[in-house]
């Protein structure tokens, strides 16, 4: 009788009215609940996993505290480590560790690729970058055109481009110095990177170094993307159905999702007029859309939408740089300057008439600079976020226990990057731990996942290097910095949105320029 109704529309407010009807739906549900539950509990192939009952339930457990919470699920998870051991059960299909060895069976195990764990992405809206890409196959082949472009050699020819926005950089802080104003780095290295991802991937700059404030859209879509991170993440339909309506429409519901469809339309502009330019056979001077849009790729993955979502999804990244320079310029300045005075040093005697000429290359060489530099990212973290892989076909095996194919399997970077084993004090920023472990014969630098690992790993990270080593050594050469109104809680990350968040609000890092050198 309930399938007859069900599957007559006419009747159905009718059957819905009736108290049997309304009963028997709510006990089927009931009973639907209970079974569902005890499979998970006790027959599910993860069932012999430890963790929480309610997190092998139900994802309502990771919901509370990602979503209610707001960003408070990576603290959970190092309690449920302290008690459970090095391996939890966080949801009903999958597995979180905290072990630096495992660490890359999961993100760089080429003899067992991984896929990505399709439930988990669909945050960013751009379905056809690789970034989203679950299948790793179909990674590859959209990846493998753009690595050329972002190797370490395609990066080291862009010096000279690099060097000018950081040139341009520095005017502007000779300029705060005369006026005695005050610089707000976070939004001054977003400008930064801004600008050379932009220049780099379309061949053209945005700007945003020449703006009084250091206005950027592409950060400020960022920033909205980071704040509604979790929202989409577990109501994917919010993204999908805010690129469907009319911007207007969106603008007055949620000004926050604006900005991100903001920029979207901006990505969308250039890259028809850049393929209106490569139609009329003129050179076109964008990069990124030379790559995508060569004919040797399917035309199937040459498409309008996959050229957006590759490109959205770069220049987003690509601003990411500017929140980790700010991160490292704070524990240079803080404790009275006392590392920023060591770095200076070192970098007046390496370049006694001033940094006109230099190289990516000559600057790595510099033992204390590349302390700053990995000791920045190590503490910076990067992605706070857990970004599951998934085995398609081959079981796992960890400590002795299979781990079935399809099961969700990551490890938080934090884990790596605050072990107290790998580090010591961890909480502590000290550049000359890394010094100390060259001299000891110790590559810490494999435990660094800032940039991801394996086939997956971050394809902007050589351009990302080359810009906080020039600009670090650039602004500390030239300049004596002191923090303004700035302490520790306004770095202090208190909040997982994909990325770390301080307190709210947070005027973020700001500096007065006290002294040219």
């Amino acid at each position: 009788m309930l399938a007859n109704i069900l599957f007559s529309s006419s009747s159905l407010s009718d059957a819905l009215c009736d108290p049997n009807v309304a009963v028997g739906v709510f006990f089927f549900f009931i009973i639907y609940t209970i079974l569902k539950a005890s499979y998970r509990l006790w027959f599910h192939p993860l069932a012999g996993f430890p963790g929480p009952k309610f997190a092998a339930v139900t994802t309502g457990y990771e919901f509370y505290y990602s979503v209610i919470k707001d960003g408070m699920f990576l603290w959970k998870l190092i309690e449920l480590h302290e008690q459970y051991g090095p391996v939890v059960r966080i949801t009903p299909n999958e597995l979180h560790f905290s072990d630096p060895e495992f660490h890359s069976e999961i993100y760089s195990g080429h003899k067992n690729p991984k896929d990505k764990y399709a439930p988990f992405y669909h945050f960013t809206g751009a379905t056809q970058s690789a970034f989203e890409t679950h299948d790793h196959k179909l990674h590859n082949s959209r990846r493998q055109p753009l690595m050329s472009a972002f190797s370490k050699r395609s990066i080291v020819a862009i010096e000279p481009l690099i060097l000018e926005k950081v040139n341009m950089l520095s005017q502007r802080f000779e300029t705060a110095y005369l006026n005695k104003t005050v610089i707000k780095l976070d939004s001054a290295f977003s400008a930064l990177t801004a600008d050379i991802t932009s220049q780099y991937a379309y061949g053209r700059c945005f700007g945003y170094l020449e703006d009084k404030d250091f206005k950027n859209d592409i950060r400020e879509s960022l920033l909205a993307s980071l704040t509604l991170f979790h929202i989409v993440r577990f109501f994917p339909i919010v993204m999908k159905g805010a690129k469907v309506l009319p911007f207007r429409v969106v603008q007055s519901l949620n000004p926050m999702l604006s900005k991100v469809l903001g920029l979207r339309k901006l990505i969308n502009a250039i890259t028809i007029e850049e393929l209106h330019t490569m139609k009329q056979g003129k050179t076109s001077d964008a990069m990124l859309i030379q790559v995508l849009n060569n004919p040797s790729i399917p035309e199937s993955e040459r498409s309008l939408e996959r050229l957006n979502d590759e490109g959205f999804v770069f220049m987003n990244a690509g601003t990411t740089t500017g929140k980790t320079l700010a991160f490292i310029m704070f524990h240079l300045l803080k404790d009275n300057g006392a590392y920023y005075s060591v770095l200076q040093q070192e970098l007046i005697k390496t370049f006694p008439e001033g940094m006109e000429r230099l190289t990516w290359k000559d600057l790595e060489t510099l033992p204390y600079l590349r302390g700053v530099i990995y000791e920045g990212l190590r503490l910076s973290i990067g992605p706070l976020t857990r970004l599951p892989r998934v085995a398609p076909t081959e079981p796992l095996i960890y400590q002795g226990r299979a781990i079935p194919p399809g099961t969700g399997i990551s490890e938080c970077n934090y884990f790596l990057h605050m072990d107290p084993v790998l580090f010591p004090n961890p909480a502590k920023y000290l550049p000359q731990r890394w010094i100390t472990a060259e001299e000891n014969g110790e590559r810490l630098q494999k435990y660094i996942v800032t940039f991801g690992k394996g086939t997956r790993h971050c394809l902007g990270m050589n351009l990302a290097y080359a810009e906080m080593f020039m600009t670090v050594a650039v602004i500390v050469r030239r300049f004596c910095l002191e923090l303004h109104e700035t302490t520790e809680a306004d770095v202090e990350v208190i909040k997982d949105r994909i990325f770390g968040y301080p307190r709210n609000p947070s005027q973020g890092v700001r500096v007065l320029t006290t002294k040219l050198t």
